[in-house]
């Protein structure tokens, strides 16, 4: 009779370090930081450059009229 109720009891504490060590892993986790994710590299804006001149230019030269770019 004795040694069931020592098992049960070695059982019970068994559980309750248990039900301790996960309790204090949870908490842990609810306290660790986690950085947010790099933000992406900001987009390098294309130059469009006119053929002729090489002036700066968006849809066509305003100097030369020339419609081709680099």
């Amino acid at each position: 009779m004795r040694q069931s109720r020592r098992k049960i009891l070695r059982a019970v504490a068994m559980a309750s370090e248990e039900e301790a060590e996960i309790a204090k892993l949870q908490a842990a986790d609810d306290y660790s930081y986690t950085p947010p994710p790099p933000l992406s590299p900001p987009q390098l804006e294309k130059r469009y450059y006119c053929a002729v001149c090489y002036l700066p230019a968006i849809t066509r030269c305003s100097r030369c009229k020339a419609v081709r770019y680099w």
